[in-house]
């Protein structure tokens, strides 16, 4: 169910452009990360359609975008800090 809502903030962070939006991406994709993994994949889909795209320039240039991956990092922050601390790496 989460990765709907990724897709549906990815199209409303594309069409707004603004700081509000982005935060709302970034907490989407943190969301669907902390269900599965694998939902980096849809990250990486949105990321490759925002370069594709024809107006990627202005989309780029506003706030939505930056916001977005700062957000996701911050909220996936502790989860990674856990995570180092349960798995072991030998």
């Amino acid at each position: 169910m989460t990765l709907p809502l990724v897709v549906l903030a990815y199209l409303h962070a594309f069409e707004k452009r603004n700081a509000r939006a982005g935060l709302w991406l970034g907490l989407a994709g943190a969301l669907a990360l902390m269900t599965k993994y694998w939902a980096l994949t849809m990250i990486g889909s949105i990321g490759l359609a925002a370069l594709l795209h024809p107006d990627r320039l202005l989309f780029c240039a506003r706030t939505a975008p930056w916001v977005a991956i700062v957000t996701l990092v911050v909220a996936m922050l502790p989860h990674l800090w856990w995570l180092k601390q349960v798995v072991s790496w030998r």
